[in-house]
């Protein structure tokens, strides 16, 4: 069995049996509609229900909470510029910090650096 299938629980409105419809001995997918997806979601973050909901239940409060300072920036700092220089910064030097020195030197030693200055560099590539 899979990992996942241990550890996830299934949504109550995933699995029908085959006795539910004209499919024999076979379990089918049935999509669900907006309501029910709605209701699995809050269902899911009720921390009263069940103790374990408190992790996701924080999880989307903390993201929730980063809505006010987006909207401040949003709405008094945004410019094109500060937009380019933003997408370089995210895409370029940290996907580059990423890849070079966190994965490739990092995680698998696949290289040495041939001075200590480039070390640095790549290590202090994002802030």
């Amino acid at each position: 069995m899979c990992f996942l299938q241990t550890v996830l629980e299934n949504p109550s409105y995933r699995k029908h049996s085959a006795s539910d419809s004209s499919h024999e001995g076979a379990e089918f997918f049935e999509r669900p509609s907006n309501a029910e997806i709605w209701r699995e979601f809050f269902t899911r973050l009720n921390v009263f229900r069940d103790r374990k909901n408190w992790l996701t239940a924080f999880s989307w409060f903390a993201t929730c909470l980063f809505v006010l300072p987006f909207s401040v920036f949003f709405i008094k700092y945004f410019s094109l510029k500060l937009l380019l220089i933003g997408l370089f910064y995210s895409m370029v030097l940290m996907g580059t910090h990423g890849t070079i020195y966190l994965h490739r030197y990092g995680t698998h030693r696949a290289f040495k650096f041939s001075h200590s200055f480039w070390l640095q560099i790549a290590r202090n590539l994002v802030i």
